[in-house]
């Protein structure tokens, strides 16, 4: 398969014709497939901030990515209106939508962002509770709590929470 380079795309964009043809791949590697779904299921978190209209735009640079014959820019933007000024997603859905292997792809993706977003909402609801518990506390008073238990009473607290 031969790429069609960013800047053959940038022509294009500007109406001309550059010697290109898009080929669209049909399935994905196992390695891929992983890759994808990887890739979505951090693309609706910056810096553990929820922001699921990334995802939106980084699926549709990964289905360009790995469905299609082409190098996208580096900038997410720039490769965004690319994509879709040319029609790219409307070219690869028309190719693999209705494949077994992209369905799936589809379902991998919604259960592991929905994993992603359990793991990460939760960490930080328990972060900010544990944080909210401590506020005032004396930390070596703490300590001197925790040094002073035998084996079996710190057992007792951490099976009973």
């Amino acid at each position: 398969m031969n790429k069609i380079s960013a800047e053959q795309l940038r022509e294009m964009q500007n109406g001309g014709k550059p010697d290109v043809q898009f080929e669209v791949k049909k399935t994905l590697s196992t390695q891929e497939f992983r890759q994808f779904i990887r890739g979505m299921a951090a693309a609706q978190f910056e810096d553990d901030k929820f922001l699921p209209e990334d995802a939106a735009i980084i699926f549709d640079c990964l289905l360009c990515k790995f469905y299609l014959n082409v190098d996208l820019p580096d900038a997410v933007s720039e490769a965004y209106e690319l994509i879709h000024s040319l029609g790219l997603v409307d070219t690869i859905l028309n190719e693999v939508r209705d494949t077994p292997q992209y369905q799936s792809l589809l379902d991998c993706i919604a259960q592991a962002q929905s994993y992603e977003l359990s793991q990460k909402t939760g960490v930080n609801a328990l972060m900010a509770s544990f944080s909210k518990a401590i506020t005032g506390v004396n930390q070596s008073d703490v300590l001197s709590f925790l040094q002073g238990l035998d084996e079996q009473e710190s057992a007792q607290i951490v099976d009973n929470g």
